[in-house]
């Protein structure tokens, strides 16, 4: 029996070094919710494990006796632990005020006292005795009145805490039912062991295998802490937060097998939770069209269902801890106000839109009448004018073409954003485009003292096929824009062959350039550089912008070089195409 007893010792002895390893894991995370009860609970266990140890081991009744009463400091107070654990584990720990918990642990410190004040009434055990008369092993007890009160509750204790797991494993999803099924087949040993020790059935009715099996008990937590993260994040906070979405939740298995949903999925999609187990493709028809689009395993889709309202439907792959595939997550995103306000925005812009073109093609009329009296006046019509006068009426004149430029192209910006701008291409010669301009380029460039250089390169073909109208938009705009930031020097317009297969109409100047940084910008429409010497000049930031779009409807491409204060250069190349 020495050498059972023996072992018994070497086995608490591994018990409670379980349990400091355990203390140690968990102290660290004693702030998180229903870590204090998990710590509890092991702290309690070592100790009984430890006074337990010294019953058997020491040899004097009276010393035994003092061993066995500090036990009772760790009986009562590890299932309390526990069940304050299993509280915080399912989310039932909101109702344990500070008056409930004082309670809860009301008859633990009872049962302390009675324990240590037994030789008065005999409530904890009425007899105390060596074990067949042996100094080494345990006390051979007869258990008093109280005894049975609090197994009693220990006992409720227990069923409340394997009922709250229980329920976790029957209803959490797979993963944490994992993880309470481990807590449960941990909850269960020590029902058994204090059955046996109780009822004093098996071949070592002395020993209380108590400790130990709750010992066994904390290994199952840790298990499930150190594998799963119990108490890191709990399955209740999952739960809350999975049911609480407003999103559609579908977890997928690899099979594209139905394993969760939460409520709004199923509000969603009208469907019933008995779908757990179903192929996603019997939920979404559309499910198989999409794989077919996008074989990956990750999606974005937009599904409109027959309620009116319109959903994101975002796949991402699920991995296990090694990177296997560990099925899908499917999210629904309510996205029928994003588009109703898209909408909006878009009927907003078109208003706007046909607005500034309507504005623009008024302000064009009387534009005409303004610069047509003005040219009439320069040339002596109406009779002869002084210089004084003839410079007036070049001001005039000069304004009123900054104003039709100025509303030419807001026409032309809101052409673009309404995709109205139809290429009728023709065979042309390269001067065609310049030839109406050509003397009010002149004329811009003279007005600033600006030497303005036209070249045609001999090797560009004498007929292309193009859109002059556009073209020429495209040559106006940069020529204004590099007369406009220029104060000397010269504005050079080159047409000529980039490659065999491309042609370019370069525009360049000895201007004050543009940063690096207004590069990236001045194309984006109603965008100026914010050089100050740059804010000083007029114009709306129309002008490249529609530049940039008329060379994509053409199927070119723009370049820029451009060093501050060292001038810019533009590049418009594009196909070059022959007339046939």
């Amino acid at each position: 029996m020495e050498q059972a007893y023996q072992v018994y010792i070497a086995i608490l002895v591994f018990s409670a070094l379980v349990s400091a390893a355990m203390l140690a894991r968990l102290w660290p995370l004693r702030r998180s919710p229903g870590a204090s009860g998990l710590i509890v609970a092991v702290f309690f266990v070592t100790l009984w494990s430890l006074a337990y140890i010294m019953e058997i081991n020491t040899l004097a009744l009276a010393d035994k006796i003092f061993w066995a009463k500090v036990q009772f400091i760790g009986i009562p107070f590890a299932p309390i632990g526990l069940f304050i654990f299993s509280l915080h584990y399912s989310g039932r720990a909101g109702g344990l005020t500070r008056l409930r918990a004082f309670l809860l642990l009301l008859p633990g410190m009872f049962t302390v006292a009675l324990a240590f004040s037994n030789e008065a009434h005999g409530q904890i055990w009425r007899e105390l005795a060596l074990t067949n008369n042996q100094p080494f092993g345990p006390l051979d007890l007869t258990h008093g009145t109280w005894f049975f009160i609090i197994t009693f509750y220990i006992y409720i204790l227990l069923v409340l805490t394997t009922a709250y797991f229980l329920q976790i494993a029957l209803q959490a999803n797979n993963f944490y039912k994992q993880q309470s099924r481990i807590m449960l087949a941990g909850m269960l040993i020590p029902w058994l062991a204090n059955f046996f020790y109780i009822t004093r059935i098996g071949p070592t009715d002395s020993l209380d295998l108590t400790p130990v099996a709750l010992t066994l008990t904390n290994l199952a937590l840790s298990i499930a802490f150190a594998r799963y993260g119990l108490v890191d994040i709990l399955p209740v906070a999952h739960t809350t937060l999975f049911n609480a979405m407003s999103d559609g939740i579908l977890v997928l298995d690899p099979l594209e097998r139905v394993v969760d949903i939460n409520p709004a999925g199923q509000r969603i999609l009208g469907i019933s939770p008995n779908v757990i187990g179903s192929s996603v493709q019997g939920i979404l028809p559309e499910w198989e069209n999409w794989k077919m689009q996008d074989p990956s395993a990750e999606l974005a889709r937009e599904l409109s269902l027959g309620n009116g309202r319109a959903y994101a439907v975002h796949l991402t792959p699920i991995k296990s801890a090694n990177e296997r595939p560990g099925g899908l997550l499917l999210v629904l995103t309510d996205i029928s106000s994003l588009r109703r306000a898209n909408e909006e925005m878009r009927e907003a812009s078109r208003l706007k839109t046909q607005l500034l073109a309507n504005v623009s093609h008024d302000f064009r009329s009387p534009l005409g009448a303004i610069i047509g009296y003005s040219e009439m006046l320069k040339t002596d019509m109406f009779g002869a004018l002084n210089d004084e006068q003839k410079n007036a009426a070049a001001e005039i004149l000069d304004s009123a073409n900054q104003l039709l430029a100025f509303a030419n192209n807001l026409i032309g910006q809101a052409q673009v954003e309404t995709g109205k701008i139809v290429l009728r291409e023709r065979a042309f010669a390269p001067n065609d485009i310049t030839e109406s301009i050509l003397s009010t380029l002149r004329f811009h460039a003279a007005k600033k003292n600006l030497e303005f250089v036209h070249t045609i390169d001999s090797n560009l073909p004498e007929h292309l096929l193009g859109d002059v109208y556009w073209l020429r938009q495209i040559v106006v705009n940069l020529l204004n824009n590099a007369v406009k930031f220029t104060t000397r020097g010269q504005v050079r317009l080159t047409f000529k062959c980039a490659d065999a297969e491309h042609w370019m109409i370069e525009v360049s100047d000895d201007g004050i350039g543009i940063s690096p940084a207004d590069q990236a910008l001045i194309f984006d429409a109603f965008q100026q550089s914010d050089d100050p010497l740059a804010r000083k000049q007029y114009g709306s930031g129309l002008g490249l912008s529609i530049v940039r779009e008329l060379t994509r409807l053409m199927q070119g491409r723009i370049e820029l070089e451009s060093e501050p204060n060292r001038g810019s250069s533009f590049r418009v190349i594009l196909p070059l195409k022959y007339p046939e």
